[in-house]
């Protein structure tokens, strides 16, 4: 705190304003994305949560569980560090690929060859970043399905993720097409209600008339 010395008034201080600058930012998204997590959830029936991203962790910072008996949770303060779970690849697929290469090596995102895929970190992360959403078929539990999509601010900065935990026992791949679709659509939703606007690319070689 800092005290003005005109006024005698208390004020925050440059450094208590930068440190509270990511939660704000975490309230900010969270309000933002309530709506349409519990709406994600009537839809699909299954478990939807908001997840944000600490530098080298997944963190759950809100969810809506699964009306079902049977269901997968994922409880606000959750974290996952494994390359496997969806919500950790679509945060790394946004980063240059020597930070997510440094991070995989350091250790800090760990990877089982034999429970996800393996092979090209590169290209699959290239291609996540691509399609926008990363799948986890089974990688990190047998029994769980996780999909994931990033959510964009204002200033097209990646502040979160929208996920959603299934069992495997109702998510063939019909269902996970048809969820990632909702995932998708949700991750945008929320993305405009902060404030985003998708790039509009042009085909190529496409001209307004004047410019011709």
């Amino acid at each position: 705190m800092e005290r003005d010395d005109e006024t005698g008034r208390f004020r925050l201080g440059l450094g208590l304003i930068g440190l509270s600058g990511p939660l704000l930012a975490e309230l900010d998204v969270r309000r933002a994305a309530h709506a349409q997590l519990e709406q994600l959830t009537a839809t699909t029936g299954e478990t939807s949560t908001l997840a944000v991203w600490n530098g080298a962790e997944a963190i759950v910072v809100e969810e809506i569980p699964s009306p079902h008996q049977v269901k997968h949770t994922a409880a606000v303060g959750t974290r996952y560090n494994q390359y496997e779970s969806s919500s950790v690849r679509v945060f790394l697929a946004q980063l240059p690929f020597a930070k997510a290469e440094q991070l995989l090596e350091a250790g800090r995102i760990t990877h089982s060859p034999e429970s996800g895929p393996d092979g090209d970190f590169r290209q699959h992360l290239a291609t996540v970043k691509e399609q926008g959403y990363a799948v986890n078929d089974g990688f990190t539990s047998f029994e769980e399905v996780g999909i994931s999509a990033v959510v964009r601010d204002y200033r097209d900065e990646v502040v979160g993720c929208i996920m959603l935990a299934a069992p495997r026992s109702r998510t063939g791949s019909d269902r996970i097409a048809e969820h990632s679709d909702s995932v998708m659509a949700a991750a945008l939703s929320v993305s405009a209600r902060l404030g985003h606007r998708p790039a509009v690319h042009q085909p190529a070689g496409s001209q307004h008339a004047a410019d011709i």
